[in-house]
C-alpha cells in the first residue's frame, strides 16, 4: 500500500525542482489549486487527478501499488 503523505511531499519536491508553483500546475492540469493542496498533503484526491500530476512532473507512478 501506498502512503499517500510520503508520496504527496516527493510530487511537492519534483515540482519545486522543475520550477513550478502549485497554481501554475493547478491551471496546467485544469483542476483547482485546492486539488493540489491535498494531493501534496496526502488527502481526499482521485487517483487520475494523482497520475495527471505525477506524469506532467515526469514521474511514474504504477497503479499496482494501490
Amino acid at each position: 500500500m501506498i502512503n499517500t503523505k510520503i508520496l504527496g511531499n516527493i510530487l511537492a519536491k519534483k515540482r519545486k525542482e522543475n520550477g513550478y508553483t502549485q497554481k501554475e500546475v493547478a491551471d496546467r492540469l485544469e483542476i483547482s489549486l485546492k486539488t493540489i493542496s491535498n494531493i501534496e498533503a496526502g488527502k481526499d484526491f482521485t487517483v487520475s487527478n494523482l497520475l495527471a500530476y505525477a506524469s506532467l512532473l515526469g514521474c511514474y507512478i504504477s497503479i499496482n501499488e494501490w
